[in-house]
């Protein structure tokens, strides 16, 4: 962690300054795990990960099957391929509103 100002613009005496350098550029020191733990500490509570990882699992199944599952369904002879198409992207954002309610009900209640 260094202290020293390495910014454009002007340094104020009313902000604190405080720099993380990556470990894949710098090498790993102790230093900077402190502030990197604070920092992602107050993020990233456990509740708050699981909720995010719960999410982004669902949103990778969303994308993935729903697809799939509107290419195997029955579509009768009439339908045209764009209501076909137009009706699988309602239901692809239909179900990621659901699921991103759901975690945002998840973090705040």
């Amino acid at each position: 962690m260094t202290q020293s100002w390495d910014k454009t613009f002007p340094q104020s005496d009313r902000v604190e300054h405080a720099s993380v350098r990556f470990t894949t550029r710098y090498g790993f020191t102790l230093a900077g795990v402190a502030s990197y733990n604070h920092a992602v500490g107050n993020i990233f509570t456990p509740a708050v990960s699981l909720i995010f990882s719960l999410k982004t699992l669902l949103f990778a199944l969303a994308v993935s099957l729903l697809p799939a599952a509107t290419a195997l369904r029955d579509v009768p002879r009439r339908a045209s391929r764009t209501s076909v198409e137009l009706q699988g992207l309602v239901q692809m954002f239909v179900l990621m509103l659901i699921i991103e309610i759901a975690s945002l009900v998840g973090n705040y209640y």
